[in-house]
């Protein structure tokens, strides 16, 4: 395995995952990513909306769409909002990445949601597909 660092905007990089060679004792993975939206108090709601139209703009893209999970109790601590998606593998996750530069749509709607938010995180995780 090695990684391909990919630049793919200001401030974004990806690190794509490459297979040396085909063993076949690996199963293939998908990636699961998850945005943590921690919303300034009183914004969870608008938080919420927001995402789920950064949703829509993605469909209308032709990009994953992805689910939007949203608190319903529990520790202050945790996010308000979750987006999840899932991909084929890093490589699908970075052409999405790179299929979103330069939609001016979708610009707008990072930075509405940038003035809702407290906090925001990323992880990506390997499944097994299963």
């Amino acid at each position: 395995m090695r990684a391909v660092s990919v630049g793919v905007g200001v401030g974004v990089e990806v690190v794509l995952l490459l297979a040396a060679g085909s063993s076949g004792s690996e199963a293939p993975s998908t990636l699961v990513v998850h945005n943590y939206y921690y919303a300034k108090p009183g914004l969870a709601d608008s938080v919420y909306r927001v995402r789920k139209t950064a949703s829509a703009i993605r469909a209308r893209a032709g990009l994953v769409v992805g689910r939007v999970l949203r608190r319903t109790g529990g520790s202050d601590s945790l996010p308000d909002v979750i987006w999840e998606a899932e991909y084929a593998d890093s490589a699908a996750r970075a052409w999405d990445l790179l299929a979103l530069e330069g939609n001016v749509e979708f610009s707008r709607i990072q930075a509405v949601m940038g003035g809702l938010l407290r906090r925001f995180e990323r992880a990506s995780w390997a499944a097994d597909g299963r």
